[in-house]
């Protein structure tokens, strides 16, 4: 009797864990087919429970959303607030954004838990970087001297 409990909580939990789902600011967690409508200056996410119709959010009612085990947050980046792919999270979190009319995730965005938020520059990377890490100043000494560069953005984030 317990192999069998096990068994259907297991093939449960293995049925659940790769489905898409949506995180409401009220804390709802919604499961089904969800798919991010990022089209427009209004951007949603519509979800399909299974047997109910769609129902679509706008980006202020959405805490977070899954789609295939990645995570999608709304953040203010450089074009306003549009939902970017979370890469790396901590005190300095790291996110993928698509640039104006593109279907990509290759923006890169960096927030501070604080608020405070830079898109990755790319030609001017030591300088911006420097202003944005100011209040760490071991890193930022290490991007003066060459130490870390654009492509150590996961060391500079750990850091």
């Amino acid at each position: 009797m317990r192999s069998l409990l096990f068994l259907c909580g297991f093939l449960l939990s293995v049925g659940v864990s790769g489905q898409d789902f949506i995180v409401t600011i009220q804390g709802d967690t919604l499961v089904g087919d969800v798919k991010a409508l990022t089209y427009g200056p209004d951007k949603k996410v519509q979800i399909t429970e299974a047997g109910k119709k769609k129902v679509v959010y706008p980006f202020y009612k959405v805490k977070s959303f899954t789609v295939d085990n990645e995570v999608f947050q709304p953040v203010k980046g450089p074009q306003g607030y549009t939902f970017m792919k979370l890469v790396k999270t901590g005190y300095l979190s790291l996110y993928a954004f698509q640039s104006n009319n593109q279907n990509l995730y290759d923006g890169q965005y960096l927030l501070k838990m604080d608020g405070d938020g830079i898109e990755v520059p790319n030609i001017t990377f030591k300088k911006g970087m420097k202003r944005f890490l100011e209040d760490c100043p071991t890193v930022t000494d290490k991007i003066e001297s060459d130490i870390l560069n654009k492509k150590d953005l996961v060391q500079i984030i750990d850091e």
